[in-house]
Protein backbone atom coordinates (compact mmCIF):
# COMPACT_ATOMS: atom_id res chain seq x y z
CA UNK A 1 0.00 0.00 0.00
CA UNK A 2 1.29 3.55 -0.50
CA UNK A 3 1.35 6.57 1.77
CA UNK A 4 -0.53 9.34 1.10
CA UNK A 5 1.54 12.01 -1.14
CA UNK A 6 1.28 15.99 -0.29
CA UNK A 7 -1.33 17.72 -0.14
CA UNK A 8 -3.46 15.23 0.90
CA UNK A 9 -1.28 13.55 3.55
CA UNK A 10 -2.36 17.08 5.12
CA UNK A 11 -5.79 17.79 4.17
CA UNK A 12 -6.15 13.85 6.12
CA UNK A 13 -4.29 15.05 8.92
CA UNK A 14 -5.98 18.18 9.82
CA UNK A 15 -8.92 18.21 11.69
CA UNK A 16 -12.26 19.90 9.83
CA UNK A 17 -15.52 19.87 9.43
CA UNK A 18 -16.74 17.34 6.67
CA UNK A 19 -17.93 20.09 3.82
CA UNK A 20 -14.44 21.18 3.87
CA UNK A 21 -12.52 17.88 4.35
CA UNK A 22 -14.42 16.49 1.41
CA UNK A 23 -13.62 20.08 -0.81
CA UNK A 24 -10.36 19.62 -0.34
CA UNK A 25 -10.25 16.14 -0.72
CA UNK A 26 -11.60 16.55 -4.57
CA UNK A 27 -9.02 19.00 -5.48
CA UNK A 28 -6.21 17.36 -4.12
CA UNK A 29 -7.01 14.40 -6.12
CA UNK A 30 -7.72 15.98 -9.22
CA UNK A 31 -4.29 18.34 -8.86
CA UNK A 32 -2.25 14.94 -7.77
CA UNK A 33 -3.83 12.65 -10.71
CA UNK A 34 -3.64 15.72 -13.08
CA UNK A 35 -7.47 15.10 -14.19
CA UNK A 36 -9.82 17.28 -15.40
CA UNK A 37 -12.36 16.41 -12.88
CA UNK A 38 -13.41 14.92 -9.12
CA UNK A 39 -16.11 14.55 -7.94
CA UNK A 40 -17.82 12.86 -4.91
CA UNK A 41 -21.45 11.99 -5.51
CA UNK A 42 -22.90 10.32 -2.15
CA UNK A 43 -26.47 8.79 -1.55
CA UNK A 44 -28.61 7.10 1.08
CA UNK A 45 -28.45 3.33 0.61
CA UNK A 46 -32.26 3.03 2.29
CA UNK A 47 -34.18 6.53 0.90
CA UNK A 48 -32.17 6.16 -2.17
CA UNK A 49 -31.51 9.91 -2.18
CA UNK A 50 -28.31 11.35 -4.25
CA UNK A 51 -26.18 14.27 -4.21
CA UNK A 52 -23.23 15.53 -5.79
CA UNK A 53 -21.70 17.32 -3.04
CA UNK A 54 -18.12 18.03 -3.92
CA UNK A 55 -17.01 18.38 -7.33
CA UNK A 56 -13.75 20.23 -8.49
CA UNK A 57 -12.81 21.21 -12.25
CA UNK A 58 -9.37 22.48 -13.65
CA UNK A 59 -11.12 24.35 -16.17
CA UNK A 60 -14.07 26.24 -16.32
CA UNK A 61 -15.29 25.15 -19.31
CA UNK A 62 -15.56 21.28 -17.45
CA UNK A 63 -19.26 21.37 -16.11
CA UNK A 64 -19.44 21.87 -12.20
CA UNK A 65 -21.82 18.95 -10.98
CA UNK A 66 -21.90 19.70 -7.54
CA UNK A 67 -25.87 19.58 -6.45
CA UNK A 68 -27.91 22.21 -3.79
CA UNK A 69 -29.96 19.95 -2.72
CA UNK A 70 -29.73 16.00 -2.60
CA UNK A 71 -32.58 14.93 -5.33
CA UNK A 72 -34.42 11.19 -5.75
CA UNK A 73 -32.35 8.34 -7.75
CA UNK A 74 -34.00 7.70 -10.70
CA UNK A 75 -35.01 4.01 -10.48
CA UNK A 76 -33.85 3.72 -14.46
CA UNK A 77 -30.04 4.69 -13.78
CA UNK A 78 -28.56 1.64 -13.49
CA UNK A 79 -30.52 0.66 -17.15
CA UNK A 80 -29.10 3.83 -18.56
CA UNK A 81 -25.37 4.00 -16.71
CA UNK A 82 -23.18 0.80 -16.52
CA UNK A 83 -20.54 2.25 -14.31
CA UNK A 84 -23.35 3.34 -11.67
CA UNK A 85 -24.89 -0.19 -12.47
CA UNK A 86 -21.26 -1.45 -11.40
CA UNK A 87 -21.43 -0.02 -8.17
CA UNK A 88 -24.93 -0.60 -7.20
CA UNK A 89 -23.91 -4.25 -7.71
CA UNK A 90 -20.30 -3.73 -5.67
CA UNK A 91 -18.77 -5.08 -7.59
CA UNK A 92 -14.41 -3.07 -7.91
CA UNK A 93 -13.62 0.11 -8.39
CA UNK A 94 -13.41 0.86 -11.93
CA UNK A 95 -10.42 1.79 -14.06
CA UNK A 96 -11.15 3.14 -17.85
CA UNK A 97 -8.43 4.26 -20.03
CA UNK A 98 -10.34 4.47 -23.20
CA UNK A 99 -14.11 5.25 -22.50
CA UNK A 100 -14.89 5.90 -26.24
CA UNK A 101 -13.05 2.48 -27.56
CA UNK A 102 -15.01 0.73 -24.49
CA UNK A 103 -18.04 1.87 -25.93
CA UNK A 104 -17.94 1.09 -29.10
CA UNK A 105 -16.76 -2.79 -28.09
CA UNK A 106 -19.95 -3.06 -25.76
CA UNK A 107 -21.99 -1.57 -28.67
CA UNK A 108 -20.67 -4.60 -30.49
CA UNK A 109 -21.58 -6.99 -28.37
CA UNK A 110 -25.12 -5.21 -27.13
CA UNK A 111 -26.42 -3.85 -30.11
CA UNK A 112 -27.39 -0.89 -27.38
CA UNK A 113 -25.91 1.91 -27.52
CA UNK A 114 -28.69 3.82 -24.83
CA UNK A 115 -25.99 4.19 -21.93
CA UNK A 116 -23.12 5.83 -24.42
CA UNK A 117 -24.75 9.04 -24.38
CA UNK A 118 -23.78 10.17 -20.71
CA UNK A 119 -19.84 9.70 -21.81
CA UNK A 120 -19.76 11.43 -25.18
CA UNK A 121 -17.76 13.83 -23.85
CA UNK A 122 -15.12 12.05 -21.53
CA UNK A 123 -11.63 9.89 -22.32
CA UNK A 124 -10.74 8.26 -19.24
CA UNK A 125 -12.66 7.82 -15.71
CA UNK A 126 -11.54 6.10 -12.25
CA UNK A 127 -14.36 5.64 -10.05
CA UNK A 128 -14.06 4.03 -7.00
CA UNK A 129 -17.41 2.53 -4.79
CA UNK A 130 -17.98 3.73 -1.40
CA UNK A 131 -19.67 0.45 0.79
CA UNK A 132 -19.75 -0.71 3.93
CA UNK A 133 -21.83 -3.78 4.97
CA UNK A 134 -22.90 -4.73 1.40
CA UNK A 135 -24.65 -1.21 1.00
CA UNK A 136 -23.34 1.75 -1.87
CA UNK A 137 -23.16 4.86 0.08
CA UNK A 138 -21.17 6.88 -2.71
CA UNK A 139 -18.86 7.11 -5.50
CA UNK A 140 -15.63 9.27 -6.36
CA UNK A 141 -15.64 9.91 -9.27
CA UNK A 142 -11.83 11.39 -11.02
CA UNK A 143 -12.45 12.13 -15.25
CA UNK A 144 -10.51 13.36 -18.09
CA UNK A 145 -11.79 14.96 -21.08
CA UNK A 146 -8.62 15.95 -22.96
CA UNK A 147 -6.77 12.82 -23.70
CA UNK A 148 -6.74 8.54 -22.64
CA UNK A 149 -5.49 8.37 -19.68
CA UNK A 150 -3.52 4.91 -19.36
CA UNK A 151 -4.23 4.44 -14.91
CA UNK A 152 -0.85 3.71 -13.13
CA UNK A 153 -0.62 1.23 -10.60
CA UNK A 154 -0.21 4.53 -8.27
CA UNK A 155 -3.25 5.79 -9.64
CA UNK A 156 -5.02 2.52 -8.31
CA UNK A 157 -3.69 2.11 -5.15
CA UNK A 158 -4.31 5.54 -4.81
CA UNK A 159 -7.80 5.86 -4.86
CA UNK A 160 -8.29 2.52 -3.50
CA UNK A 161 -6.57 3.72 -0.59
CA UNK A 162 -8.55 6.87 -0.66
CA UNK A 163 -12.12 5.15 -1.18
CA UNK A 164 -11.40 2.88 2.24
CA UNK A 165 -10.57 5.85 4.51
CA UNK A 166 -13.42 8.18 3.42
CA UNK A 167 -16.00 5.57 3.15
CA UNK A 168 -17.05 5.93 6.98
CA UNK A 169 -17.02 9.69 6.24
CA UNK A 170 -19.46 9.18 3.59
CA UNK A 171 -21.47 7.60 5.78
CA UNK A 172 -21.35 10.21 8.60
CA UNK A 173 -21.76 12.69 5.92
CA UNK A 174 -24.74 10.98 3.98
CA UNK A 175 -26.94 10.90 8.20
CA UNK A 176 -25.88 14.27 9.05
CA UNK A 177 -26.13 16.49 6.12
CA UNK A 178 -28.08 14.86 3.34
CA UNK A 179 -31.10 13.46 5.91
CA UNK A 180 -30.77 17.00 7.47
CA UNK A 181 -31.65 18.61 4.19
CA UNK A 182 -34.68 16.34 3.54
CA UNK A 183 -35.81 16.76 7.42
CA UNK A 184 -35.76 20.57 6.61
CA UNK A 185 -37.24 19.80 3.61
CA UNK A 186 -40.07 18.21 5.01
CA UNK A 187 -40.80 20.48 7.53
CA UNK A 188 -40.91 23.73 5.32
CA UNK A 189 -43.57 21.75 3.04
CA UNK A 190 -45.68 21.11 6.57
CA UNK A 191 -45.36 24.65 7.99
CA UNK A 192 -46.78 25.75 4.60
CA UNK A 193 -49.35 23.61 4.33
CA UNK A 194 -51.36 24.58 7.50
Amino acid sequence: MIDLPSPLDKTFAHSQELPSFFNNLVRDVNKILGSDRCYLYLRDPELLLYQVTHCYCTDPSIADLTQAEPTTEPYYIFEQDPFFAAALEKKSNIYVDDIQNLILQEQAKEQDSSWSSNYLEHKALIQAHLVIEEQLWGIIRVEQFQKLRPWTKFDRDLINLIGDRITPLATVYVRKEIRNTLQQYNDGHQIGSM
